[in-house]
Order: structure tokens, then C-alpha cells, then sequence
């Protein structure tokens, strides 16, 4: 068992990957761009002590903290990583596999948000899912 975290998950998120993810989940057209309208085209000031502001800045990155949907969203983000990784560590044959009865279960990963537990039946296994997932976290902008 290894249990990974995205680094700064909900801040570092690309708005460009969240938007790809909500389509890749098929989820209904108002919703998505409702949750764009959300994070297209914002800025942010900072008010300096001497109470002068600092040019703005793009938010391009990152999810609103406590927003209503910012682990739904996340999470979708994190299936989409996992959805093409899921069948190569299939024909890698890496995870865990129970076998009871004429069941066969494979199991590989456990997420919630942004905390990944991989499930393996060898250390050599779970080095192979920990370098491909991050492989694929970091093509999907996050670390």
C-alpha cells in the first residue's frame, strides 16, 4: 500500500484541465459553463501595507477554497488521469487481485480529492503505478 497527495492540489489545478475533465465526464453543457463563467477572465489586487495595489493578477489556476463543487470537480479531474491508467495497470497486471469463488477482483487505487492510495501485491508494482500516475498528474498540470 502507498498513499500519495497531490501537491497544492486545489490551488494548482489548471482551469484549462478542469474544464477537459468536466467535458471527458460527460457532464451537462449549462453546468460546464456555469463553472466556467466562474473562473474565466478573473483577477486579483493585493493591497500593499502603505495602501497602494499591486497590479492584477490572472487566476488561471486553481479552484475556489470551500467552494460547493471543488472536490466533485477535482475528483473528476483525478478520474480522468486514472481512467487511462486503470487499463495499462491492467495489462501490466499490477495491483491486487482477490480471488474468492468465480470471482476474480482487482483492485488498484483508492482517491478522494487529492489523496491516492494504490493498492499493489509487490513493492515493484507499486513503483511502477507511483512513476506512472505521477507521469500522468504532471501532464495534467498538477505535481
Amino acid at each position: 500500500i502507498a498513499s500519495l497527495d497531490v501537491e497544492l492540489a486545489f490551488g494548482s489545478i489548471s482551469h484549462d484541465s478542469m474544464y477537459q475533465a468536466l467535458l471527458k465526464a460527460a457532464i451537462n453543457g449549462n453546468t460546464i459553463a456555469a463553472n466556467d463563467n466562474d473562473y474565466t477572465d478573473k483577477t486579483a489586487v493585493i493591497r500593499l501595507p502603505d495602501g497602494s495595489h499591486t497590479q492584477p493578477l490572472d487566476f488561471t489556476r486553481g479552484e475556489w477554497q470551500g467552494g460547493s463543487n471543488t472536490h466533485q470537480t477535482f475528483n473528476l479531474l483525478m478520474w480522468s488521469v486514472l481512467e487511462d491508467l486503470i487499463v495499462v495497470w491492467k495489462e501490466l497486471d499490477v495491483g491486487f487481485t482477490i480471488i474468492g469463488g468465480n470471482e476474480t477482483i482487482r483492485f488498484d487505487q483508492i482517491v478522494w480529492a487529492d489523496s491516492v492510495i494504490l493498492l499493489a501485491s509487490t513493492a515493484q508494482d507499486l513503483d511502477i503505478m507511483s512513476q506512472t500516475l505521477t507521469d500522468q498528474i504532471e501532464k495534467a498540470g498538477l505535481r
